[in-house]
Parts: C-alpha cells; sequence; structure tokens
C-alpha cells in the first residue's frame, strides 16, 4: 500500500516537473498586446527557448481554449524561415483576437511541451493593390485605366478598376463608392459593394457616352463631349478603414 502511495506521489512529481518545463516564452505579442504590422499584414512571433528544449513552434487558434490530443483548432503558424527564437506569419491574420501558445518536445523529441495560452491583437489593415495572397492581379498599384475610342467591334469605352486588400476572412464586405466630377460640378455617383476573396476586393465602372456601367448596375448620364477628362474621388471602405484617391478618366466619344 506504501509503495502504491509512493508510486502515485512520483508519478505527480513528474507531471508537475514536464509542466513547469514548458518553459518555452512567447515574448512578441507578449499577453494581450496589439502587434504591429508591416506593409504586408503580417509581424514575426519572438520567443525564449530555454536549454533541453527543441523544435520551436508557435501554435495559434481564435479560441482561449483548443483539444489536448490533436490541439483543435489551433494550427502551426511558423513554417520554413523560423529560426530557433523567431518566425514570420506565413500568411496575414485576421483583424481582432488571437491566442497562441508554444509547442516545443525535448532533443530527443520524445516528450512534448506547452506553454500557457496567451491572446493578442491584430489590428485591421487596408491597402491598395493585390496584395500579399493574390499578387498577380490586374491592377498591382490599385488603379488600371483603359480608354479605347475607336474599338474594332462594340462602342467606344472607358474603364477604371480600383483594387485593395485587407486583412479579414474571405466574403467579407467592401463598399466603393466613385464621384465622377467636371470642375466642381458631380456628374454622377456611383456605389458598389463587393466581397473579398484571398484578401483581395475591386470594383471599378465602364464609362460609355450614352450610360454607365458598375457591377450589376447601368444608368444613364449626360456626358460631356469626348475625350475629356474628369476626375474621379474614389474610395474603398472596409473593416472601419477608408482610403480615398482621386483618379482621371477620359470621357468616350459617341
Amino acid at each position: 500500500m506504501l509503495k502504491a502511495a509512493a508510486g502515485v506521489a512520483l508519478s505527480a512529481v513528474l507531471l508537475a516537473a514536464s509542466a513547469a518545463h514548458a518553459a518555452a516564452t512567447l515574448t512578441y505579442p507578449s499577453n494581450g498586446q496589439t502587434v504591429a504590422l508591416d506593409k504586408n499584414a503580417e509581424f514575426t512571433f519572438r520567443w525564449t527557448l530555454p536549454p533541453g528544449e527543441a523544435m520551436p513552434d508557435v501554435w495559434v487558434g481564435d479560441t482561449p481554449t483548443y483539444d489536448p490530443d490533436t490541439l483543435d483548432p489551433f494550427h502551426g503558424e511558423c513554417g520554413s524561415a523560423q529560426t530557433d527564437t523567431s518566425c514570420p506569419t506565413e500568411t496575414p491574420l485576421s483583424a481582432g483576437t488571437h491566442y497562441a501558445f508554444m509547442f516545443t518536445t525535448d532533443v530527443d523529441d520524445v516528450q512534448r511541451f506547452y506553454s500557457p495560452v496567451t491572446s493578442f491583437n491584430v489590428p485591421p489593415k487596408l491597402a491598395l493593390g493585390c496584395g500579399p495572397v493574390a499578387p498577380g492581379c490586374v491592377a498591382a498599384k490599385g488603379f488600371q485605366r483603359i480608354y479605347v475610342p475607336h474599338p474594332p467591334i462594340g462602342l467606344p469605352n472607358s474603364t477604371l478598376e480600383m483594387n485593395a486588400w485587407f486583412n479579414a476572412p474571405d466574403d467579407t464586405a467592401a463598399t466603393f463608392t466613385f464621384v465622377l466630377k467636371r470642375g466642381h460640378k458631380v456628374l454622377a455617383r456611383l456605389r458598389d459593394v463587393q466581397r473579398s476573396s484571398d484578401l483581395l476586393v475591386d470594383s471599378g465602372f465602364l464609362l460609355h457616352h450614352a450610360d454607365i456601367r458598375w457591377g450589376s448596375h447601368r444608368r444613364r448620364w449626360h456626358a460631356p463631349r469626348g475625350g475629356t477628362k474628369l476626375r474621379c474621388i474614389c474610395t474603398v471602405t472596409a473593416e472601419g478603414l477608408t482610403i480615398t484617391r482621386t483618379e482621371t478618366v477620359k470621357v468616350p466619344p459617341a
């Protein structure tokens, strides 16, 4: 009986020692910290790795708890660019609160160690262009303009496309507005709501001399003479952030 009790006590001590040995500590972001994002909405995790631990990885999730057997719904975040004490995020994390813990093993890859779960915040980011996930989009710098006054087929036309990206889950809405002005006179106000895919969202319009087409909309307008340059106040709003730029477009001939 005494031997059995001693065995239980020893097991408890070993279990406590194992938990205490999980000393890899996430130092950036610290618990509750809001991270600073780079131009691609990414940042670098940093940690301290004590002697006797190896194969560090940061596991990230959107809830404060995980299944101890599968680690779901957390996922390993570090990729091939990691060092012993840091790793960049592989893709932008969505704006909001996330949770993380350090995973390590002993040097023989026999025993696993888990640090306590901490929280951190990712701020929203909105930028023009294609973004880090879909870099090959058409309007790589945010805008593309095409003026076709004498097409071989169809009506003369002028188009403007606006691309933006933001760190939110796919199918998140963004609102575009386009205000066409000649001098101080407003000729048209256009509004379009589009939903993101691979962080990217885009909108724009097509001008004919008789009408304007954008999204699923179409309206007639009183166009100035063909070739007239108009100012377009272009705005995109997503996740509480707004970007406004002024572009120039030409009116196509009749």
